[in-house]
């Protein structure tokens, strides 16, 4: 997948902005503001009352979250940014699920993951929400032996980063959601 040149403001990382071409949206707070191959794992296909919801797996064999910082950077540069200047913008926008081998190896990618994803898009139409944490919202996280045993649920980090005035109450705890296909009486935690 390559990337189209897009216009810049100075700066690089969280101090600089993405316009995409053709568009008023701007996308702001990313730690790496380039478009770099992504290599999941795996791609799941699942289908969804509204069409098919696509999954790219990332499984940790390391077990080291420093091994994956620039993987959430990568992750959040696309889908802020990249992934829309691309034929894959005119298709559902991926969840990327990370599966981690149990919870101690989950809260640590959780607690990285929190840091790492800063990217924002301020849309510019009236229409949409003023700012969006695509990458806080499309980026889960499960444990591998909690769907083992029949908790098929994941994690997302806070819907802001640390430091956003936004990070009050519920925006502030990670939030359980159910996997696709998961029983309905399963509860997220």
């Amino acid at each position: 997948m390559g990337r189209r040149d897009a216009d810049r403001s100075a700066g690089r990382g969280t101090q600089g902005a993405v316009e995409r071409q053709g568009s008023e949206d701007v996308i702001h707070g990313l730690k790496d503001d380039h478009a770099k191959p992504l290599r999941p794992d795996d791609l799941l296909e699942i289908e969804a009352k509204d069409g098919w919801r696509p999954f790219l797996l990332e499984y940790d064999r390391t077990r080291r979250v420093d091994k994956n910082f620039e993987k959430f950077r990568r992750y959040d540069t696309f889908l802020c940014w990249w992934r829309l200047e691309t034929p894959l913008a005119d298709q559902p926008v991926p969840y990327i699920l990370f599966i981690c081998e149990d919870r101690e190896h989950l809260d640590l990618f959780l607690d990285a993951a929190d840091r790492e994803l800063t990217g924002r898009r301020n849309y510019a139409s009236a229409m949409r929400a003023p700012e969006h944490f695509v990458g806080r919202r499309r980026l889960l996280f499960c444990e591998e032996e909690g769907v083992h045993r029949g908790e098929p649920v994941a994690y997302r980090v806070p819907a802001y980063p640390p430091g956003h005035p936004g990070r009050i109450d519920e925006h502030a705890e990670f939030r359980g959601v159910l996997l696709p296909g998961a029983p309905q009486r399963a509860a997220a935690a």
